[in-house]
């Protein structure tokens, strides 16, 4: 079964020892920028004693939708659900989708899916203030057995406004004003249910995903007809063969009604979403 969204993991992390409180990490380097046509990606190691642990934040459109991913020998699977939250700052903390993933290099890591603001029907779109941004001085990731990890961002707010900076640039390089998709009045939307755009057929023949959730992030331009007319994969955790049949399902099925710009005319955009295989 295949869906845009992220689908509840199958996983535990590693439990800590009993009584444990949870892990205080301090940055161990500096806010490294690492920019693709396709991503913004933020990422710094962290440490506590002998402990080391990456952290990863990705953007892959403008707005305060942000993807994380840790990076630690924590991170198993199991064959339950564990309840996955997330804290910024001082604000409560609040559940999220994650699965775990395994690196190019064999490392173990968790990927997860938060928005700088509170969630609502626009706010996935919607970029938070530089106070907003600077008032995350810390980050806390918690789940069951785990006990907390709290990473110290302190220079989160300086970093993020490189990452806005960067977003902006990857729709300009995507051949979109960035200040008129800031502004539209209505998003590109599916008109098809998108979890049914891919189907098992598709990946015959190809061997099941092992110890984690094929994914696939996905950007497909659309014109102001509502004709998709362009698909690219963004980031892949999954088999290049998976990467490589994905685009020719969504061309041949995926359908949309166009953007619209602030006075209501249709006019050429793109949707990002995650596609993932099981």
């Amino acid at each position: 079964m295949f869906c845009r969204t992220i689908l509840a993991a199958l996983l535990l992390i590693a439990a800590m020892p009993a009584g444990a409180t949870g892990v205080r990490l301090e940055p161990a380097s500096s806010w490294q920028v690492d920019n693709s046509p396709e991503l913004c990606r933020l990422s710094r190691e962290y440490a506590a004693g002998d402990e080391r642990v990456g952290l990863r934040l990705e953007q892959y459109r403008p707005g305060s939708k942000v993807d994380g991913v840790i990076i630690t020998d924590r991170v198993v699977q199991a064959e339950s659900m564990s309840g996955f939250r997330v804290r910024l700052g001082r604000t409560a903390p609040f559940r999220t989708p994650s699965f775990p993933l395994i690196l190019p290099d064999g490392r173990k890591a968790m990927l997860f899916s938060f928005q700088l603001v509170k969630p609502n029907a626009t706010s996935a779109f919607t970029w938070p203030s530089e106070a907003a941004l600077t008032a995350i001085d810390e980050i806390e990731i918690s789940a069951p057995g785990m006990g907390i990890l709290v990473f110290q961002t302190r220079t989160f707010g300086r970093a993020m406004i490189e990452m806005r900076h960067c977003a902006d640039e990857l729709v300009r390089g995507w051949g979109f004003d960035p200040v008129q998709q800031s502004s539209l009045s209505k998003q590109a939307a599916p008109t098809t249910e998108p979890r049914k755009w891919l189907r098992p057929s598709d990946f015959s023949g190809l061997p099941p995903a092992v110890g984690q959730i094929d994914s696939l992030l996905v950007r497909l331009n659309i014109a102001a007809t509502g004709t998709v007319t362009g698909c690219y994969v963004a980031r892949s955790y999954s088999d290049p063969a998976v990467a490589a049949r994905t685009c020719p399902a969504l061309l041949k099925r995926a359908l949309f009604t166009p953007a619209l710009d602030a006075g209501g005319v249709p006019v050429a955009s793109y949707w990002v979403s995650r596609v993932s295989r099981i």
